[in-house]
């Protein structure tokens, strides 16, 4: 029985030493695996290089697929010089600006105006067609530009819709007011004249002493003539027109306005300036007593001629005519005299 308890205890003890060095075994292998606290990543992605540091991918694609669209676009009319709807000279220009290069012969073949006018055509660059008619056009007209579809750019591509362009030729020029008015009458010599048009006549920048006179005076007048402004023309008679004369103003065949439009309406008018006359004496009449030689003035409305007012003028005393006036003529209408000897005391 000894023996056999022996052969037990020694079978347990190898047991457990087994047991202990299959755990040392395993321990080991676990400390030998690598070591890590969290998740493994994953693997990185190769970086575009078109895109930048931290900009997502969607950006970038974005632009390229902008850009290859910019190149496929229709060709358009982004702006037109006048604009359209506006007034323009008979002359023309009219520019058309397109946004991309243009097939030059393409467009000219699309091109086509109502009423048909013959024009000249013009490219500043391939994006840029000036048309300018041959000859002027009707005034106060409608201007129709097309441009058809058949238009191509220099890729191929045709406009993505037809081009209509109206506009509104320069209208007559018209007299809108004259001084003095048509028809006046005791109308001061010394008194500018002035014709105002309905549209401008002189071009903005054009200098006074270059424009035309827009009318002249019959009978002529001496004087200075001057353009206040783009459409009134002033008349300034130096010396004073004749008094109790009618005066009559032709204006200007040939005017036309900035635009071109010939002059339409009458193109004269008529005035009568004022007569000869005196508005004040001094001393007035029935004022008295009065120095024997007190200097009398006669004030007129006008300018006189001095000789024809002296060979006119006579004082009368109480017999006869008093003869050996002296005369001065100072600045002004006044005309005063002085008796050479003291006058005759009354009766």
């Amino acid at each position: 029985m000894p023996v056999r308890k022996n052969r037990v205890r020694k079978s347990r003890v190898r047991k457990i030493l087994t047991s202990l060095a299959a755990l040392f075994i395993l321990l080991s292998l676990a400390c030998s695996l690598p070591f890590t606290t969290g998740p493994t990543p994953a693997p990185s992605q190769a970086l575009n290089p078109n895109e930048l540091p931290g900009q997502p991918a969607t950006a970038n694609q974005s632009a390229t697929t902008n850009q290859q669209a910019s190149t496929k676009l229709a060709p358009e009319l982004i702006e037109s010089q006048p604009p359209p709807g506006a007034e323009i000279s008979l002359q023309g220009p009219i520019t058309l600006y397109f946004n991309q290069a243009m097939q030059n012969a393409s467009v000219e073949a699309a091109l086509s105006t109502a009423p048909q006018v013959p024009a000249n055509l013009a490219w500043q660059d391939d994006q840029t067609l000036t048309i300018t008619p041959q000859q002027p056009l009707a005034p106060d007209r409608a201007l129709t530009i097309r441009v058809a579809t058949s238009a191509r750019s220099i890729q191929g591509l045709q406009l993505s819709q037809p081009i209509s362009l109206t506009y509104r030729t320069a209208g007559f020029l018209k007299l809108a007011h004259a001084l003095p008015d048509p028809g006046s009458r005791e109308i001061d010599p010394g008194a500018a004249i002035l014709a105002a048009f309905d549209q401008p006549v002189v071009a903005a920048g054009d200098e006074a002493q270059s424009a035309p006179a827009a009318f002249q005076l019959d009978p002529g007048a001496q004087g200075r003539g001057e353009w206040l402004n783009s459409s009134t023309y002033a008349f300034y008679p130096d010396p004073p027109l004749q008094g109790g004369i009618t005066y009559t103003v032709r204006l200007d065949s040939n005017l036309h306005s900035a635009g071109g439009g010939p002059f339409q309406g009458a193109a004269q008018w008529a005035f009568n300036t004022a007569a000869p006359g005196v508005v004040s004496l001094q001393p007035m009449a029935g004022e008295g007593p009065i120095p024997l030689d007190i200097p009398l003035v006669l004030s007129f409305n006008q300018p006189m001629d001095h000789q024809s007012g002296e060979a006119r003028f006579s004082l009368t005393g109480p017999t006869r005519p008093l003869a050996g006036l002296s005369f001065l003529h100072p600045p002004g209408d006044g005309t005063p005299f002085r008796p050479r000897k003291l006058l005759a005391l009354p009766q």
